[in-house]
């Protein structure tokens, strides 16, 4: 019974902390395990994959992985970083500052926590927001410049892929107040606009992020 208490009181603090931070807005966007969307008038959603759809997704990541290590233009992660670090771009440098970032801002969501907890003024809770804040933005820019520093390489292509694959497989349509598979094929996904594919990825991503770790 005690343990339960603690949980739930430590969910409600981890609720009045998220819902200061406004750090959960597309997190609301979710119903149902799907994310609705609207592009050139059109409704689509995003849908958390099947069993069926993990499996077909895996089998197209490892055919994905084979065919590009086949390829001499991508390199593996690791031997990019090498490259980099001869000249002069040290990736693993950059790691370590996101990781003291991350830890930064699991400190003062902590202290924010208790701030909260001990009914603090709004004026001690804006001071931690606006460090979260802060610290979130380089965060953010760190992992923006990694990502562009590793976008060659073998597992930068193929996490690519999976994501769009993910997306052609996921995504629904809804016609005449029916939702359906958007695309036939996933040649027909990557024919749309970049947009549609952009925003399809974005929210398929978020929704299914967990499941394919």
């Amino acid at each position: 019974m005690e343990n339960d208490k603690i949980e739930v009181e430590t969910d409600k603090l981890r609720n009045k902390i998220t819902e200061f931070l406004e750090i959960d807005k597309l997190a609301e966007m979710v119903t149902n395990n799907t994310i609705e969307f609207t592009h050139r008038d059109v409704e689509y959603r995003a849908t958390r994959p099947t069993h069926k759809q993990k499996q077909e997704l895996n089998e197209k990541r490892i055919e994905r992985f084979t065919e590009l290590m086949s390829n001499d233009k991508y390199v593996m992660e690791d031997r990019l970083i090498e490259m980099y670090f001869k000249k002069g771009i040290d990736i693993k440098e950059l790691d370590s500052k996101v990781r003291v970032l991350e830890k930064q801002k699991q400190d003062y969501m902590f202290k924010l926590g208790q701030a909260i907890k001990e009914g603090k003024s709004n004026t001690d809770l804006l001071t931690f927001k606006t460090e979260i804040q802060k610290i979130t933005e380089q965060h953010q820019e760190l992992l923006m410049k990694r990502a562009i520093y590793m976008d060659t390489s073998l597992e930068s292509q193929v996490s690519v892929f999976v994501y769009s694959y993910l997306s052609y497989l996921c995504i629904q349509k809804k016609v005449e107040d029916k939702w359906d598979k958007a695309w036939s094929s996933y040649e027909q996904f990557m024919e749309n606009d970049e947009a549609l594919i952009n925003l399809s990825v974005f929210y398929e991503s978020f929704l299914s992020r967990v499941e394919l770790q």
